[in-house]
């Protein structure tokens, strides 16, 4: 064996320690969402949704800003009512931008007329689609989601990440990142759905209504989740 072999042979361990922690701490350092200090402060909370919003097979009747909750917060726009009509079925769409962990479960409880039913929520999985969840209350039937910029929708902060590595981990994301024009490499922004039709008191209430309705939001929700992607406000 040669000097120079010998050389290299004997520093190939540490040259080997060494890549995998660089690779380790690029990887750390991608993997780590860099979210605002204060999320409150994103464009992304206060973007303009469209007023046109098509839903095939769906007459849209009007549309109106969301007001925040809150009693001390009531003037804050936090997102966009849709209300649409098929013959004589009506249907509401409530559209909230959200930032950050896209978990569905706590929108509903601080940012919803029914929080109150969150625990109820019933998750379904259609490949294709994504994720999403479905609950009644005493007056409606609910359909839920958090639609993301690419990927297909998410209920829960689990698989809102699990999204984010799938459909940002991409060379084109890199250099923007790197060079400070992204905030975080990972794209936190979600909007969040909140689907409803109106359904029969309890005591007025079949399985045949409920199956009905749940067919209705169903079928409304894969080209509203499909209309939304493709018109995802602009990231900042």
């Amino acid at each position: 064996m040669t000097p120079a072999k010998s050389f290299d042979s004997s520093r190939l361990p540490i040259l080997v320690v060494l890549f995998l922690a660089s690779a380790t701490i690029l990887v750390k350092a991608i993997a780590t969402p860099k979210l605002p200090k204060d999320r409150l402060a994103s464009p992304f909370l206060a973007a303009t949704l469209n007023q046109s919003a098509s839903l095939p097979g769906w007459q849209l009747t009007q549309t109106t800003p969301l007001k925040n909750l809150e009693p001390d917060k009531a003037d804050q726009v936090v997102g966009r009512s849709y209300e649409y009509r098929q013959g004589a079925q009506t249907l509401r769409v409530d559209l909230r931008p959200q930032y950050g962990d896209g978990g569905v479960a706590r929108f509903l409880r601080i940012a919803s007329e029914v929080k109150e039913s969150s625990a109820n929520l019933k998750p379904i999985y259609k490949p294709g689609v994504g994720h999403y969840g479905v609950l009644a209350t005493t007056e409606r039937l609910y359909l839920t989601a958090c639609i993301n910029s690419r990927g297909e929708s998410t209920l829960t902060s689990q698989q809102f990440q699990k999204n984010r590595y799938s459909q940002d981990l991409q060379p084109g994301r890199i250099l923007p990142w790197v060079l400070g024009q992204k905030s975080s490499f990972f794209d936190e922004r979600c909007l969040w759905a909140l689907m409803s039709v109106p359904l029969p008191s309890n005591s007025e209430r079949n399985p045949e209504q409920v199956q009905a309705a749940y067919a209705t939001l169903e079928s409304a929700w894969v080209p509203l989740q499909q209309w939304w992607q493709a018109n995802f406000p602009t990231e900042e």
